[in-house]
């Protein structure tokens, strides 16, 4: 969700994850990582990095360790 401090990213629990990291890219890049997500409390992360009239692209992978999920390689995207 594009707001007026950024690009808010939400996603829902999944069972057994120690944390989650978020990651995004845009048309011309390749995925990064944006920020670990500690704990499963926090199931949003407000991305305040992004340029106004830029187009992102934002996946989430849930992590157990040092095991990290699948992720979805489309991903959603948000314009800024």
């Amino acid at each position: 969700k594009s707001g007026e401090d950024g690009i808010t990213v939400a996603w829902s629990k999944a069972t057994n994850a120690d944390g989650y990291y978020v990651y995004r890219k845009t048309a011309n890049s390749s995925w990064v990582c944006v920020e670990k997500v500690d704990g499963v409390s926090t199931l949003k992360f407000t991305d305040i990095t992004v340029e106004k009239g830029e187009k992102y692209i934002y996946t989430v992978r849930a992590y157990k360790g040092n095991d990290r999920s699948y992720y979805n390689t489309k991903g959603v995207s948000v314009k800024y």
